[in-house]
């Protein structure tokens, strides 16, 4: 079966999406740190830790497997736990995934009213997600926004990129 070729550039179809009109094909992209570093033969939590390691290990899978490359910053789900006191480890072996919660911010009825509002500037992650949006401003890539904790995204990223 011969597929049909590509008109657009995967940049050329995200800016078609964001002016309303219609691309030559569905874009296709991923939120993925665990695949996109396995991908290239790094440990899951270099993603995490190396917002540039995540970065190019996307860009690079994306070319290989022809997705419309925008990567994404990913707070996990499990960050919420850690930003209102709970701990949070990074994947450790080859079968990991994803963070783990090693310990919950709140494990009985009593510990409900000992949480804190966090600090968010007070959060590593900010500052990963903000050379993230850097990264994908530098490359003239939209600046994604991606939430699942109030505590991560970064203060750039309330629109796309201007290029």
């Amino acid at each position: 079966m011969q597929l049909r070729q590509d008109r657009m550039s995967p940049m050329e179809r995200i800016q078609t999406l964001f002016r309303y009109e219609k691309p030559d094909r569905v874009p296709i992209n991923m939120i993925s740190v665990g695949f996109v570093c396995r991908n290239i033969g790094r440990p899951v939590a270099d993603g995490y830790r190396n917002p540039e390691t995540y970065f190019n290990a996307f860009l690079w899978t994306a070319e290989q497997f022809g997705w419309d490359s925008i990567p994404q910053n990913c707070p996990h789900t499990v960050l919420g736990a850690a930003d209102f006191g709970g701990e949070v480890r990074l994947p450790g072996s080859e079968f990991e995934g994803a963070m783990v919660i090693t310990r919950y911010p709140v494990e009985n009825e009593e510990d409900v009213e000992k949480l804190v509002v966090p600090k968010p500037m007070a959060s590593d992650r900010l500052l990963k997600a903000t050379a993230l949006a850097k990264l994908q401003n530098e490359y003239g890539l939209p600046v994604t926004f991606v939430s699942r904790s109030p505590f991560t995204p970064p203060a750039e990223s309330h629109g796309f990129s201007r290029g």
